[in-house]
């Protein structure tokens, strides 16, 4: 039988603690908000997708930015 591949890696990672405290504040106020358990990972998780998504759009900017226009003036 194969053996699937991991569909998620544990990172561990070092964050000062008022960085780390002011996202337990941000992970219990949406908890309160939402009515749902909200973590201090659901959070890093979010932040980390939105990151790839900002950087992969301006590469895409970047790239467009560098095709000559196939547009005719005049």
């Amino acid at each position: 039988m194969e053996k699937k591949p991991p569909t998620h890696h544990l990172m561990r990672v070092r964050v000062r603690t008022r960085v780390f405290t002011r996202l337990r504040e941000i992970a219990q106020s949406e908890s309160k908000r939402t009515g749902d358990h909200t973590s201090v990972s659901d959070l890093v998780r979010a932040a980390l997708t939105d990151y790839i998504n900002v950087y992969d759009t301006a590469a895409k900017l970047k790239a467009l930015q560098n095709v000559p226009s196939s547009r005719v003036v005049g």
